[in-house]
Formats: structure tokens, C-alpha cells, sequence
């Protein structure tokens, strides 16, 4: 069955009680660990938040992509937690509850608190007694849920109902997609349909259902704009006269009178933007969640664009929170806060925005004196945050290079880019980003970046894998094509740059000449750039028809050059580090092919676990991001591995020296100038340093 030898009971025991008493403590090992320094995080921040569907206090609570919310009277904020289809309470004090609805179970079903059912509700109202309101787009229908949590359905026949049980359900006017629900003139409900495109007038007690707004009435003022391309009535809010405006995704913000007549209030269809301006002339993008204030100021979160924008009675639109062309999770003043997909809006008495994060899957809240902050769950953190290294964040950091003035360079594979870290901790996008309508077009888009390498003129170049080239940099962020040719399909070609092909070109180096060294993963290769462009192969056989693998190369996972021009290749899946003379002669130099572990020691005794990105440093030491080990190791000119941080199989965020030192899966190291070392800890999204 095995295809080794089973050892005796006994020798297993007399084996952990030697390893049990031999063993060093962390203390010991970093006593033992000569300039072992201490490993902090220069930048990023650990993900903390992630979907899901638990109570209790706000901070520790998690939510699934919300979308509508409704402020009452007590103070409770109402939640309906879309892809969760249940309906959450905060109270005032923070600490939010269940109200309806059970997680994971979506579906139909009148009932009492988890033994109802919802489909993806968007939309929540509350009356003065407690009783809500709920928008079930779904079922296609309009929920309504006592004070004690009692659920029953006021209008609509869900689809997924028979025809008998179908027709016991009062309704004269089934609806097909409600995205939006409201309080308006009489004391009646008013619900969006998209599908349709009309508004409904809807009786809270009986069910009664009327048209306000029909179709042709709004595509006659709707199919007036110069780009009409439909319609998208996704929000509807109503002002003390009984005047509604309703957010059509399309762009634009109607106002419609008491009477039922509708016009174009501010942002024009078709055009979508970001610019603030009055009437027409102001850009919008899809203003999904509306509020108004009681000086008549209407607020709107903008899904597209991920902004709060603020409009005058007048119908002047100036940008209250958000970045425009940038997303994220940052806290802070209004003017550098960020959010992902702002979805909902409500407005409290004392002017505190509350917003729902759909994509974030957490409840924002921005202060009456302009500060941003997470009032309930945790911002499920994309990356993409400039800003100080502390708050900064990144998005699966595949690669680092640092330059001679210790410029640190990101290679981040989930947003896109190429990103930057200044000496002094700042944090900037060189190149690139996740792609927006909202930003602006660019010439080349990344979309899985995975290598950098800088050269000592400050060009940054960059292996783009999905597209098989690889890419260079200017310092002022402008980029060009070095070789290859974009394409999703690789190849193996030498040649001039523009005639060379790559498959899945990943880690980057460059030698002491200005060559470029690529780890041209897909096809088992390390493959070289001139200065003059003629792209070649160091070592590998040029597959045909991607033949065999050359084993003396196996598949290189990452690559460094020493000032002789001796080349390191890290081969992952066998475990090694080999060595790569000026001559050409491979060898296993660190590690025993196949034989993964996380053994210190000599040569071919030591041991990693699929070892990825290399660097050098000045004296010829030779780091690797051992990556299932969640370790750095350090290999001495004369082979000598020792591991500089991490413990292996125990990961974690921990700052540390040694042992003491938590990682998360390192893909790639980079020495500085000084001698620091700077790692890409990509699963806990961070850039490490060792000094």
C-alpha cells in the first residue's frame, strides 16, 4: 500500500521524544540567527473582513452585499442584506440582529423572523410603529414585516410560487423587477419597477396597486436624450411636497411632480460622469441610493463611480466623499476616503450619511463633520489605496524590486498594477489599476501582472502573463511594449523583441550588464533581453508544440543574477534552487529535487517548499520567498541555508524578528541598497521589510 516502510510504534516515539527535547525555542533561534533583523510591514493591510451573515456588536458583524437601508425613528438602521436575502437591524448602540430571513436560504416564505424567506431584497422602509417595508426583488414582490417579525407579502406572485398558490396572493399588478421603494404622497408606498419601467403606487395596508408613473410617460421624456439607450429606474425619494426624483442608471436624475409629470432635473442621460456642475451640465453614473435633507439637499451614492455626490435645490451637484476614478475601503476625511460599490443611503436627523457598501459588504457611515468610517461589518478590502503605508492597501502582490535610492516597486497581479513606495513609506499607482468607465482610457492595459525588475536608469519593466509580453516603464509612468507580442496564446520564439515570444512570463532580474532575465514559466525557459532587444534563451529546450520540460531546469519559479553573471533559478515545483554558470552549466546548487521540507543546512541537505522569487545582496547572499513554507530563506555564498523569518507551516501577519515573524504565502523578496530586504507577502496583501 506504502511505498516506503511503516517504522514501528516505538520508533515513532523515540523519534518525537528526541526531536521533543532537541528542538530550540524561538528565542533560541533568534539568538542564533546572525543579523537576523526584525521583519515590519512597510505598507498594506491584512484583509480583516470577508462576506457572510453573523450578529452582534457592529464591527465584528458581517454582512453579504447590501444594498437598501432606512433609517427609523428609534435610531435602528434597517439593512436589506442582499446576497444574504435576509433583512438585519443595527440599533443605535451598534450591535446589529436578524430581524427576518435566514442566510443561505433564499427563497419564499411568509413567516415568523427565520421561517420566512426572501430573494435578493434591494429596497427597506419603515413606517412610525416599526412595521417594514421591504423591496423582494426576487419574488418579485413587496414584503411587509411587523414590529414582532412577522412576515407577510402585501403585493406581488414570486415566481417561484404555482399557479394556485400564485392566485392567493391578493395583487392587481404583479411586478416584475422592483429595485426601489419609497414613502410618498397620501402615505403610500411607491416602488421603481425597471423592468417595466414604470412607478407604482401602492396602499400599505390593503395592497392596492395603481400606476403613478407609466411607461409611456417616462419614456417620453426619457427617449428625448441625444444617447438614449433605455432606461434603469434604480432610486426614488420624495420631498415634503410630494415631489419624487427618481435615479435612472442611465445617467441622469429626474424630478417628477405630484401631478405625475416628469423631467430632466440634473446629470444628462448617456453621458455619464463625474464632474460636478448645475442641471444638465453636472455628470452622474448611476444614482442608486438617494436621501434628502431638510434644507431640501438630496444625496447620492453613485455605484459607477463610487462617490457621494450632493445636489442643491437649486440643482447644483458638488462631490461630498469619493474618489471618482478610484476605489476602495479607506476611512478618513471625506476628501481621500474611498468606497467600492456604494449602493444604499440613508440620512440621519443630525446629518450622518449612512451608506451600504455592496461590494465592501459593510455599512459606512460619514459624520456631519466629514469624517468617513466603518459604522457596521468589515470592508471586504480590495486593494488599490494610495496613501500612507499604513493605510494603504494591495491587492495580491505578485512581485517587488527596489531601486538605488530604495524605492520599492509592486508588481500587484489583482488590481492591475504597478504600484510604488517612496522611502518614506508613501504610496503611489505608477501604472495601471483596476480598469473603470470612469477613468481614463490608457494605452496599454495590464491585467495580470506578475514580475518587476528596475534597471539603475529608473525604467521599470514589468512581465505581464496573461498577455505574454513584457512591458517597460518610465519613471513618469509612461509605458511601451519591450517584447512580445500581446496575445492570450504564448509561444517560444527567440529574436528581435517584436518577433519573441513568451508564455506565462513571470519574475524579472536584471544583471550587471543591463540584461533582462525572464522566468518564461509556461514553457520552462529563462530567457534573456538585450539591450539592444534580441531576445534569447539561457537555458531550456524552445518547446515544440510545448514538448518536455528540460530537466536540468524543471519549472523555474523565480530568478536573480550575481555581478559574475552566475544566474539562480528557483525550480518550485521540484523544490531547488539551481545555479546557472557564466558557461551555461546547470546544477542543483541549494536542495534535493522532490524532496520538499524546511530543513536548514548545507547544500543539497537543506530543504524548502515550492521556493518562487529570489534576490541577491551585495556580499552574495541569496534570499528566496519560500513560499508554502511562508518562510525567507537565506543562502550563503557557500550554500549555507538558515531561514531569516518565519516559522514554517505557522502563518500569520505577526512583525517579529525571526522565528518570531509571521508571513503568508511570500512570492517574491527584493534587497535594497542598505541591505534591507523587502518582501511581497501575498496572502496577507502587505509589503514586509527585514532590516
Amino acid at each position: 500500500m506504502y511505498p516506503f516502510a511503516l517504522p514501528r510504534l516505538a520508533s515513532w516515539l523515540t523519534l518525537f521524544t528526541l526531536l521533543a527535547t532537541t528542538q530550540p525555542t524561538v528565542a533560541q533561534r533568534v539568538a542564533g540567527l546572525a543579523n537576523a533583523g526584525r521583519m515590519s510591514t512597510l505598507a498594506g493591510t491584512p484583509p480583516n473582513g470577508s462576506p457572510g451573515s453573523i450578529d452582534g456588536p457592529a464591527l465584528q458583524a458581517r454582512f453579504n452585499e447590501p444594498q437598501g437601508l432606512v433609517l427609523g425613528a428609534n435610531g435602528t438602521l434597517y439593512v436589506a442584506d442582499t446576497k444574504n436575502s435576509t433583512i438585519r437591524t443595527i440599533s443605535a448602540t451598534g450591535v446589529v440582529s436578524t430581524l427576518a430571513g435566514q442566510a443561505g436560504n433564499a427563497g419564499y416564505a411568509d413567516g415568523i423572523g427565520p421561517q420566512a424567506r426572501f430573494a435578493q431584497p434591494v429596497g427597506v422602509v419603515v413606517d412610525a410603529a416599526g412595521t417594514v417595508y421591504v423591496a423582494d426583488q426576487g419574488n418579485h414582490a413587496v414584503r411587509k414585516i411587523t414590529s414582532a417579525g412577522i412576515v407577510s407579502t402585501l403585493v406581488g406572485v414570486p415566481a417561484a410560487l404555482s399557479r394556485s398558490a400564485a392566485e392567493a396572493i391578493s395583487s392587481s399588478a404583479p411586478l416584475r423587477k422592483p429595485t426601489s421603494i419609497a414613502w410618498g404622497p397620501g402615505g403610500d408606498l411607491y416602488v421603481t419597477d425597471e423592468d417595466q419601467g414604470c412607478i407604482y403606487r401602492i396602499h400599505p395596508v390593503t395592497g392596492a396597486v395603481r400606476t403613478w408613473v407609466s411607461r409611456e410617460q417616462y419614456l417620453a421624456v426619457a427617449s428625448q436624450a441625444p444617447r438614449f439607450r433605455g432606461y434603469e429606474l434604480v432610486s426614488l425619494v420624495f420631498d415634503p411636497t410630494g415631489a419624487g426624483y427618481v435615479g435612472d442608471g442611465q445617467g441622469v436624475i429626474r424630478k417628477i411632480s405630484p401631478q405625475g409629470d416628469v423631467r430632466d432635473w440634473v446629470g444628462t442621460a448617456g453621458e455619464g460622469g463625474f464632474e460636478d456642475g448645475t442641471g444638465p451640465a453636472a455628470q452622474l453614473g448611476n444614482p442608486t441610493g438617494l436621501a434628502l435633507g431638510p434644507d431640501g439637499t438630496l444625496y447620492v451614492a453613485d455605484v459607477r463611480y463610487a462617490v457621494i455626490r450632493r445636489v442643491s435645490p437649486a440643482g447644483q451637484v458638488t462631490t461630498l466623499a469619493g474618489q471618482g476614478d478610484q476605489t476602495g475601503s479607506r476611512n478618513g476625511p471625506v476628501a481621500t476616503a474611498r468606497f467600492l460599490l456604494p449602493r444604499g443611503l440613508a440620512r440621519g436627523a443630525d446629518g450622518t450619511l449612512f451608506i451600504a457598501d455592496e461590494l465592501g459588504s459593510c455599512i459606512r457611515r460619514i459624520s456631519p463633520q466629514g469624517q468617513v468610517s466603518t459604522w457596521a461589518g468589515a470592508p471586504v478590502r480590495l486593494g488599490g489605496d494610495d496613501g500612507p503605508g499604513a493605510t494603504a492597501q494591495f491587492r495580491a502582490p505578485e512581485a517587488v524590486a527596489v531601486d538605488t535610492a530604495g524605492t520599492v516597486y509592486v508588481a500587484e497581479g489583482g488590481n492591475m498594477a504597478v504600484r510604488k513606495i517612496a522611502p518614506d513609506g508613501e504610496v503611489s499607482t505608477l501604472y495601471g489599476g483596476l480598469e473603470r468607465s470612469s477613468a481614463p482610457a490608457r494605452a496599454v492595459y495590464l491585467h495580470h501582472p506578475t514580475g518587476v525588475a528596475v534597471a539603475p536608469s529608473g525604467i521599470v519593466y514589468v512581465s505581464e502573463a496573461s498577455s505574454n509580453v513584457i512591458y517597460q516603464i518610465t519613471p513618469q509612468g509612461s509605458i511601451s511594449l519591450l517584447a512580445g507580442l500581446p496575445s492570450s496564446e504564448g509561444g517560444a520564439v527567440d529574436g528581435r523583441a517584436a518577433e519573441a515570444r513568451f508564455n506565462h512570463p513571470s519574475h524579472l532580474a536584471v544583471g550587471p550588464d543591463g540584461t533582462l532575465y525572464v522566468v518564461d514559466e509556461s514553457n520552462a525557459l529563462v530567457r534573456t533581453i538585450s539591450l539592444q532587444g534580441q531576445v534569447s534563451t539561457l537555458v531550456g529546450k524552445l518547446p515544440v508544440y510545448m514538448g518536455p520540460r528540460d530537466p536540468l531546469l524543471g519549472t523555474p519559479t523565480g530568478v536573480a543574477v550575481d555581478a559574475t553573471g552566475t544566474v539562480y533559478v528557483s525550480d518550485g515545483p521540484a523544490h531547488v534552487i539551481r545555479r546557472i554558470t557564466p558557461a551555461g552549466k546547470v546544477s542543483v546548487w541549494v536542495g534535493e529535487p522532490g524532496r520538499a521540507g524546511d530543513v536548514d543546512g548545507s547544500g543539497r541537505a537543506a530543504r524548502f517548499r515550492l521556493p518562487a522569487g529570489l534576490s541577491l545582496d551585495r556580499q552574495g547572499n541569496l534570499y528566496v520567498a519560500d513560499l508554502l513554507n511562508s518562510t525567507v530563506r537565506r543562502v550563503s555564498p557557500a550554500g549555507v541555508v538558515t531561514t531569516l523569518v518565519g516559522e514554517a507551516g505557522q502563518q500569520g501577519s505577526t512583525d517579529g524578528q525571526g522565528p518570531a515573524g509571521r508571513l503568508s504565502q511570500p512570492r517574491s523578496v527584493a534587497v535594497g541598497p542598505d541591505g534591507a530586504v523587502y518582501i511581497a507577502d501575498w496572502g496577507n496583501a502587505t509589503i514586509r521589510v527585514v532590516r
